[in-house]
């Protein structure tokens, strides 16, 4: 590949990576924000419901996340190693990192939810 070519893959995996960002946090506010205001309310059946799409979308999402941040990573240390002077900084642990976080905000949110439905008596 040419460096104009890297650069415009590169770019492209980076671009598909913020989007999916912003597609996990929009899921994931809307999940925590049902679960505060209508979360004590919801029968057992409704909750399995709603967290059984959060955890598909959040799935989804971070299976592309993984893959898209991999592919930017590769494309952006091959650029670099075209062209040392291009501004290139390429992290391998960054597709793990990202989707490691995106997991732990998972499992945080379903704690949310579990204690919102089951306040603690003082």
């Amino acid at each position: 590949m040419t460096e104009t070519e890297l650069v415009e893959a590169a770019n492209s995996s980076w671009s598909l990576v913020v989007s999916a960002l912003g597609a996990y946090m929009t899921i994931t506010s809307a999940y925590l924000i049902a679960a505060f205001l209508a979360g004590a309310k919801l029968t057992t059946p409704q909750v399995g419901i709603i967290s059984a799409l959060f955890i598909t979308m959040a799935s989804t999402l971070m299976i592309g996340l993984y893959g898209w941040t991999v592919r930017g990573s590769y494309y952006t240390s091959e650029l670099a190693a075209l062209n040392s002077d291009a501004a290139a900084h390429g992290f391998s642990v960054i597709p793990i990192v990202l989707t490691s976080i995106c997991s732990m905000g998972v499992l945080a949110s379903f704690k949310f939810m579990w204690d919102i439905r089951h306040p603690k008596k003082q």
